[in-house]
């Protein structure tokens, strides 16, 4: 589980490091514009999206949707698409859905939020929806959203909230000017705050998803029976080439436990310490 907050322009000139170094976040969701009437960038999106990088922050964003119709719909998520090029987010990109769409049917807003996602996620992101508990249980059919991943905002209980209608909180915004968990300010700003309980940052990498090019890499996850020796010699060919994935994975003794999930680097030949050339360690 990983803690981090969401900020837009309402928060102004924030201290991201601050926030790092004091209340230890470990990503942000940053508001990056909205359909309000007509379609707009977050005036302080480009600062906070710089801001973070610079300090290694995993970031996210989200898009406060007002379509209410298949037209609006693509053209808010075209919009949306544009404001992202050439951006990477190591969280997913969500849909924000509240105020005016709710006055659409179960079944409008439904169709609504598929056109956009869908528009976006063929794009090459990650897809997601934003928005309260209530309103994934009665205002969408949610059997239909599950595959998009859920941030799901419930602040008035101290638990991961539970949805029954198909999907499942991926994100739990838990406070914001209400808290029953922690302070509802940080850096002495009221700011929302979320549990992430997804290793999101892996997977996008890896799947090259997000505006990054796909991983050369592999995930694996460590099982009973497991060593380090028997993991180099499956993906190389040679359990000597362990310490490939120590230093990969920055571990500092041999030891490794079920359900930790390791980083494979590529399959690379390294000779005397330079780079002599790629090829496959089963060939070699």
């Amino acid at each position: 589980m990983k803690f981090g907050i969401d900020v837009s322009k309402w928060q102004g000139n924030f201290d991201f490091a601050k926030a790092k170094k004091e209340n230890n976040i470990e990503f942000v969701i940053l508001k990056i514009g909205g359909g309000d009437n007509i379609c707009y960038k977050d005036s302080e999106f480009n600062s906070n999206y710089n801001k973070c990088k610079a300090i290694d922050l995993p970031v996210g964003c989200y898009f406060f949707g007002h379509a209410l119709d298949k037209k609006t719909a693509i053209a808010e998520a075209k919009y949306w698409c544009d404001l992202m090029q050439n951006k990477q987010f190591e969280y997913p990109v969500f849909y924000d859905v509240e105020g005016d769409m709710l006055k659409l049917s179960k079944r409008e807003l439904t169709d609504v939020i598929k056109y956009v996602l869908s528009y976006v996620e063929s794009r090459g992101y990650w897809v997601g929806i934003y928005t309260s508990h209530s309103h994934f249980e009665s205002e969408v059919f949610d059997s239909e959203l599950k595959r998009y991943s859920h941030w799901v905002a419930s602040w008035q209980v101290t638990q991961k909230p539970i949805l029954t209608q198909g999907g499942s909180t991926q994100i739990w915004q838990f406070g914001g000017s209400k808290n029953s968990i922690r302070s509802t300010k940080i850096n002495g700003i009221t700011v929302d705050q979320n549990y992430c309980y997804m290793d999101y940052e892996s997977r996008i990498k890896e799947l090259g998803l997000n505006n990054y090019k796909k991983s050369e890499q592999k995930l694996y996850t460590v099982v009973k029976g497991d060593t380090l020796w028997g993991i180099a010699k499956r993906f190389y060919g040679s359990g000597r080439e362990y310490n490939r994935i120590m230093k990969a994975n920055n571990l500092n003794s041999s030891v490794i436990y079920v359900g930790e999930k390791l980083i494979i680097p590529k399959k690379e030949w390294w000779c005397n310490g330079s780079q002599d050339k790629r090829r496959d360690f089963a060939k070699c």
